[in-house]
C-alpha cells in the first residue's frame, strides 16, 4: 500500500497530479527489473547467484573465491557477469537464454499493471530489462538499443514504444549486461543524448526500479559533463525503500512492502495518472491462476440493517484523570436524508446469500438485527443448517477531538472500543451482548451460541492496518472528489463535516481487507461502497448480478425485490434451504461461482455486490427453477406471488452525492456559526482559503 503517513511522498502525489493535469511535458516510464519480477524473472542479484551456482557446477575455469569476492560487491555485479563471460561465453548465453526466455502466460499482478499502463496514450517507454514481455503484451513499436535515435522522433511524433536501452534477449549479441559493454554504452553520443533530452524535455516515472538502473544511472550522472543529467523534473519513483542520493528533481513515492503483496501499490500511483486516451490496449491472463482455485462459494453481507429505525453512529465522552474530556465519533452516521426512502435490502441480500452461494459471511456485530430480521425460530434452524460464518472484529474505528467544543482536527483512531460491544470484544462476550435467551431456554440458546462460536473468525487491530490502508488510499484523487475532500485534507486532521465520509470508507477497506484474507468471492458492500471499492482496490466491473439469477428462480422475473416475498411467506426460506441440497441448486452455485467478476491481479479479487462477469447459463436457471416450483408445490405453497420492483441499489453515484450534501451543509453551518468567509482560511487546517478547499464540497 502507499504509504500515505509520509510526508514526502504526500508531497509527491499532489506533484504528479499537478504535472499529469498541466500536461506541459510528455510523461516518459523507465520500467526496472522489479516490474518483470511480477513476471517471474529474476532480479539483479538472483541471477547473479544463479550464475555463481551454475558456472561453478559447470565450468573448469571457474573459480570459486574470485566469483565470491565479485558477488560480495553488490553494487558492481556487472563485473561478476564480465569474469562469467569472459571464461566460458557459450555457458553464458545459454543461462541468459533459459532465464530470460518469453513467458506467454502472464500473471495477473503483471495483467493489472499491462492494463494500466497502457490505459495512458501514447505511451512512452524506456527499460533496461531484457525480456520481451513488455513490447509482445502491449504490441506497440519496439526500438532497439542499436537504434535509440527513435525515441526521441516518437516522442515528438505522439507515437508509443517501447526502447530497449540493454537489448533484448532474442539478439544475445546486442545485450548490455557487463561492466565492459556498460562503458561501451556510456561512451555512445546518441545513448547518453537521448536520456539527457528525455530527463530535461520529459517526465521520468520509475517503475520497478533495481540495482541495474541505479548502475547506469550513476554511470551517465559520473559521465554527464553539461548541466546536470535528470534536468528540472520533476521525475518520480515509486518505491518501498527510502533511496539516499538521490538528485533532487526526482521525488520519492513510498509504498510499504509486504510479503506476497506483489507491490500493487505501484500499480494504484498508475490509476491516478488520469488519461483522456482512446484505443486502450486489453491484456488478458492467458490462464487462470491458483488464486481462482481457493476462492469460496461465500457471500459477505457487510451491512445489515432490517426494517426499522437503527442508530449507526454514537458521540462519546472520553475522561482521562487530570485532563480535559475528550470527545469521539464513532459508527457511519447514516441520517435519514441519505436514506430517503428509508428501504431495507437486508432480506433481499440475505435470499440472495441463500439462493446463490454456499455460505453468507455476517458480522457478529449484526447479530440482534439477524435475528430480529428473520424471527428465533428461522435464525436458530439457519444456524443449525450450517448457513452462516460471522466475523467479529476485536477493534472499533473512530474520530478523536481534543475536547468537547472542538470539531476540527480529529485523530483517526483505530483499534478503540465498539460501543456495539460495549467494549468487550470476545466473540463470547458479544454474542451474549447481542442475544438473550428466553427463561427455561437456556441449555437450548446454548448450543445455539456454540454453534455461532465455532463459525465466528475474530481479526484483531494488529491483522488489519485499518490506518494504514486509509492513510495510504485516500491520496488517490478520484477517491477525494467521491468522498468531498479537498486536495489539501490531511487524514490526520479530520473536521467534523468529513468524518463520516472517512469513516465509511475506513469500513469498505476493513471489509476488502477481510475479504481477501478469507478468500470470500462475493461481498454485499456498504450503501454507496461499489464506486469507491472500484478506485480503491480496482475491483473487476459488472453488468449482470448474481441477484438477477435469484430473482428469476423465485419469482420468475427480474429486477424485483425479494424481501417483501419472504416476509409475505416466510416458508420460502425453508423450501430455499431444501433447494440446497438438490442437484439443481449445488449446479447453480457452482456457476455462480465461475461467473463472477472478480480480479485475480487486483488489491480486492472478491466480486462487488455479486457482480458477474458472464451470465449464467439459461438451462441451469430454467432447472433451477423448475426445481424450486416442485418444491413449493410439495409444499402446497404459491411460487407466483407478485413481487415488489427492485429500486436499484448497484448505482452508487445518487449514494455518493448525498454524502457530499450533508458533508455541505454541516460545513456551511460550522462557518456561519464562526463568521468564517470563503476568502478566510479554511478550518479543516489545510492552509488553504475556504473558496478552494472545504467550500469546493460537492
Amino acid at each position: 500500500m502507499i504509504d500515505g503517513k509520509d510526508q514526502e511522498t504526500i508531497k509527491a502525489i499532489r506533484s504528479l497530479k499537478k504535472v499529469v493535469e498541466k500536461g506541459e511535458k510528455p510523461i516518459v516510464f523507465w520500467i526496472g527489473a522489479g516490474v518483470s519480477y511480477w513476471q517471474g524473472y529474476p532480479l539483479w542479484n538472483q541471477l547473479a547467484d544463479y550464475f555463481h551456482s551454475e558456472f561453478l557446477n559447470s565450468s573448469i575455469n571457474y573459480d570459486l573465491e574470485q566469483g565470491k569476492a565479485l558477488l560480495k560487491d553488490h553494487n558492481n555485479l556487472p563485473k561478476f557477469f564480465g569474469y562469467c563471460k569472459s571464461i566460458d561465453q557459450q555457458l553464458y548465453n545459454s543461462l541468459l537464454s533459459e532465464k530470460f526466455k518469453f513467458n506467454p502466460v502472464s500473471s495477473p499482478v503483471y495483467v493489472r499493471f499491462l492494463n494500466s499502463i497502457s490505459s495512458i496514450q501514447p505511451i512512452f517507454i524506456l527499460t533496461t530489462n531484457i525480456d520481451e514481455s513488455l513490447e509482445k503484451n502491449l504490441k506497440v513499436e519496439t526500438i532497439q538499443n542499436v537504434s535509440l535515435e527513435k525515441a526521441n522522433n516518437f516522442i515528438q511524433g505522439s507515437n508509443s514504444f517501447v526502447c530497449k536501452l540493454h537489448g533484448s534477449i532474442s539478439f544475445l549479441d546486442r545485450l548490455i549486461f557487463t561492466s565492459e559493454e556498460y562503458d561501451e554504452l556510456i561512451k555512445k553520443e546518441e545513448y547518453a543524448g537521448l536520456l539527457e533530452q528525455v530527463f530535461s524535455e520529459a517526465i521520468l516515472i520509475f517503475i520497478g526500479y533495481s540495482l541495474g538502473d541505479k548502475y547506469v544511472l550513476q554511470l551517465l550522472e559520473k559521465a554527464s559533463k553539461k548541466k546536470p543529467l535528470f534536468g528540472d523534473g520533476p521525475h518520480f519513483l515509486l518505491t518501498s525503500n527510502n533511496i539516499e542520493n538521490l538528485p533532487k528533481s526526482i521525488k520519492q513515492i513510498k509504498f510499504i512492502f509486504k510479503e506476497n503483496s506483489d507491490r500493487r501499490a505501484i500499480v494504484q500511483v498508475l490509476d491516478i495518472i488520469v488519461s483522456k486516451s482512446s484505443g486502450r490496449i486489453k491484456v488478458e491472463p492467458k490462464t487462470k491462476y491458483e488464486e481462482s482455485k481457493v476462492l469460496k462459494s461465500a457471500y459477505y453481507i457487510a451491512d445489515l440493517f432490517p426494517p426499522g429505525t437503527w442508530s449507526t453512529s454514537q458521540t462519546l465522552t472520553l475522561h482521562s484523570h487530570g485532563k480535559e474530556d475528550r470527545k469521539m465519533i464513532v459508527g457511519n452516521g447514516f441520517s435519514d436524508k441519505e436514506f430517503p426512502d428509508r428501504y431495507s435490502s437486508a432480506m433481499h441480500d440475505l435470499v440472495v446469500g441463500l439462493i446463490c452461494f454456499d455460505n453468507i459471511y455476517i458480522g457478529l456485530k449484526y447479530l440482534t438485527h439477524l435475528h430480529e430480521l428473520v424471527g428465533g425460530q428461522l435464525f436458530a434452524t439457519l444456524v443449525k443448517e450450517d448457513v452462516f460464518r460471522f466475523i467479529n472484529y476485536e477493534f472499533g474505528v473512530g474520530v478523536i477531538y481534543k475536547n468537547l467544543q472542538t470539531f476540527v482536527e480529529g485523530d483517526f483512531v483505530s483499534g478503540v472500543s465498539d460501543p456495539e460491544s460495549e467494549g468487550i470484544f470476545s466473540t463470547t462476550g458479544v454474542i451474549k451482548r447481542k442475544i438473550l435467551p428466553k427463561p427455561g431456554k437456556e441449555a437450548e440458546a446454548q448450543d445455539i451460541f456454540n454453534r455461532i462460536e465455532k463459525n465466528t473468525f475474530s481479526f484483531k487491530r494488529e491483522e488489519i492496518d485499518v490506518d494504514g490502508l486509509l492513510f495510504g488510499t485516500i491520496l488517490h484523487p478520484e477517491i477525494r472528489k467521491l468522498l468531498g475532500l479537498s486536495d489539501g485534507f490531511l487524514p490526520s486532521k479530520i473536521p467534523s463535516w468529513l468524518a463520516f465520509p472517512v469513516m465509511r470508507f475506513s469500513e469498505i477497506l476493513k471489509v476488502g481487507a477481510i475479504c481477501n484474507g478469507l478468500k470470500i468471492s462475493a461481498v454485499k458492500l456498504p450503501y454507496g461502497g461499489e464506486k469507491l471499492a472500484g478506485i480503491s482496490f480496482s475491483a473487476a466491473y459488472a453488468t449482470e448480478w448474481a441477484d438477477e439469477a435469484a430473482n428469476y428462480i423465485l419469482s420468475g422475473r427480474y429486477s424485483v425485490d425479494l424481501g417483501p416475498m419472504v416476509f409475505g411467506n416466510p416458508d420460502i426460506i425453508f423450501s430455499i434451504l431444501k433447494f440446497r441440497d438438490t442437484e439443481e441448486g449445488v449446479r447453480l452455485r457452482k456457476e455462480i461461482l465461475n461467473a463472477l467478476a472478480v480480479n485475480y491481479g487486483g488489491d480486492f479479487i472478491t466480486s462487488v455486490n455479486a457482480g458477474l462477469e458472464k451470465n449464467i447459463p439459461v438451462k441451469v436457471l430454467q432447472e433451477a427453477r423448475d426445481k424450486m416450483e416442485s418444491l413449493f408445490l410439495n409444499n402446497n405453497s404459491n411460487l407466483n406471488s407478485t413481487p415488489a420492483i427492485w429500486s436499484n441499489f448497484k448505482n452508487p453515484d445518487d449514494a455518493l452525492k448525498l454524502w457530499r450534501e450533508r458533508s455541505k451543509r454541516e460545513f456551511e453551518e460550522y462557518c456561519l456559526n464562526n463568521n468564517i468567509q470563503k476568502y478566510n482560511f479554511c478550518p479543516c487546517g489545510s492552509g488553504d482559503k475556504v473558496k478552494f478547499c472545504c467550500g469546493q464540497i460537492n
